[in-house]
């Protein structure tokens, strides 16, 4: 019984290092892509970050953009009524 748990935990290894072996070498180097691509997250990650960073900027600039105009508003609204 000991022998055969053995046994399927060897093979159980042996077809997981080939499926690792073949999805990240084997794989990425007939697909002319850099190989381990499981180790290659950060791009991705950094590419993430600068899309929010632009979001918030964004936002950012429109609420000023807001503020001014209202501010604009208020000035206009003022210089058209006359004073008493």
């Amino acid at each position: 019984m000991i022998k055969l748990l053995q046994w399927l935990f060897e093979g159980g290894l042996l077809i997981l290092l080939i499926i690792l072996v073949y999805s990240q070498i084997v794989l990425p180097l007939v697909k002319n892509t850099p190989v381990f691509p499981m180790f290659r997250r950060r791009p991705d990650i950094k590419h993430e970050i600068e899309q929010t960073n632009e979001a918030l900027e964004e936002n950012e600039l429109q609420r000023t953009l807001a503020a001014k105009k209202k501010r604009l508003q208020r000035s206009a609204s003022q210089t058209a009524t006359p004073s008493k």
